[in-house]
Parts: C-alpha cells; sequence; structure tokens
C-alpha cells in the first residue's frame, strides 16, 4: 500500500471517527431534550391533576352543601305539612265532638220522650188493666 493509500484511509477513519462523535453528541443532545420535554410534560400532567382534585373537592363541596340546603328545606316542609295536619286532625276531633255530643243529646231527648210515651201509656192503661179482672170474674 501506498502512503496515499494510508492517508485516504486515515482520512475516512478521521471523518468516521468524526461523524461517530457528532452521532452520539447529537444522540445525547435529543436524549436531554427528551428528557425536558417529558419532565415538562409530567409537570403539566400533575398541574392538571391536582386542578382536577380542586375541582372536583370544590364540586363535592358544593354537593353537600346544596343536599344540606334541600334536606333542611325538606325537613322544614315536612315540619309545617306535620303541623297542618295536627290542626286538621285537632280541628276534625272537635267537629267529631260536637257532633257526638249533640248526637248524644238528641238521642237523650229521643230516650225521654220514650220514656214519657211508655209512662203515659202505662198510665193510661192502669184503670183498664186493674178493671179487667173483675170484668172477667162478672161473666
Amino acid at each position: 500500500m501506498t502512503i496515499d493509500t494510508w492517508v485516504s484511509l486515515a482520512a475516512l477513519l478521521g471523518v468516521l471517527v468524526a461523524l461517530g462523535g457528532l452521532t452520539i453528541g447529537q444522540t445525547r443532545s435529543l436524549r436531554s431534550d427528551l428528557k425536558g420535554d417529558v419532565a415538562r410534560l409530567e409537570a403539566k400532567v400533575d398541574d392538571h391533576r391536582s386542578e382536577s382534585k380542586a375541582d372536583i373537592a370544590g364540586l363535592r363541596d358544593e354537593l353537600k352543601a346544596d343536599l344540606a340546603e334541600t334536606r333542611s328545606e325538606l325537613k322544614a316542609d315536612l315540619a309545617a305539612v306535620r303541623s297542618e295536619l295536627k290542626a286538621d286532625l285537632a280541628a276534625v276531633r272537635s267537629e267529631l265532638k260536637a257532633d257526638l255530643a249533640e248526637t248524644r243529646s238528641e238521642l237523650k231527648a229521643e230516650i225521654g220522650r220514650l220514656d214519657d210515651r211508655v209512662y203515659a201509656l202505662a198510665a193510661g192503661l192502669r184503670p183498664r188493666i186493674e178493671g179487667a179482672p173483675s170484668a172477667a170474674s162478672g161473666e
């Protein structure tokens, strides 16, 4: 081999070493860029995750407050209905008591009239009953 061949081989070897170094350098640069991009993406994902957690917690608190408010409104409505029912029942009870008292007094009056009639009948028939055995003995 001649010196020109050796020089050409050395030049080729130098170019290969230079290209290998550049390739390794570019690979390292790309690797560090990718690591930085991944770190930024992870940070964004973490930020979004924390925002989502905060939003969910806020919604949960709002729902709890709404449920508590609805529950208290329902309790108040039920208490109002209960008091109305009690008032209505009291009114119906007093009406029934009045009706029963009126019916009782009517029954007492009717029984009194019947008692008077029976007494009048008994008083009016007494002479006839007393006279009936003597008339029977005369026959």
